[in-house]
């Protein structure tokens, strides 16, 4: 379908390094109109706007990027909700938002004890976990 397709055209472009097109094609998928609200298309839809943010972080577009890790987060399933709460830290660190960003990573940390790329943050911001 439509938005699978984008979605899959604008993974192909951000692993050819051209996340300025991989953002039109995540644009794309979110705006096309909604589908039954399962939780299939829920997840989904919640991973286009991971993709959308990790093409926006990739262009420096930090508080864009932040935003739709924010939207994303509370779909997705614990796995990748770990790895978009890491992205939107680190998209937090990068806008100077360092207190939000140590909180983040401290949430990942409580969830997922073992996270490296938490706690390699936390370290490049000057604690210790």
């Amino acid at each position: 379908d439509f938005l699978m397709a984008r979605l899959r055209y604008g993974k192909l472009l951000m692993r050819a390094q051209r996340p300025t097109e991989a953002i039109a094609q995540f644009r794309q998928a979110l705006a096309a109109p909604p589908r039954l609200a399962t939780n299939e298309s829920q997840a989904t839809l919640a991973e286009a706007h991971v993709l959308l943010g990790a093409a926006l972080a990739e262009t420096g577009a930090f508080a864009e990027a932040a935003a739709e890790f924010q939207a994303a987060i509370p779909s997705l399933p614990p796995d990748k909700s770990i790895r978009a709460q890491v992205s939107l830290g680190r998209a937090l660190a990068a806008l100077g938002r360092n207190a939000e960003a140590i909180d983040v990573f401290k949430q990942v940390l409580q969830v997922d004890p073992g996270n490296d790329r938490a706690t390699t943050e936390l370290h490049k911001l000057g604690l210790t976990p």
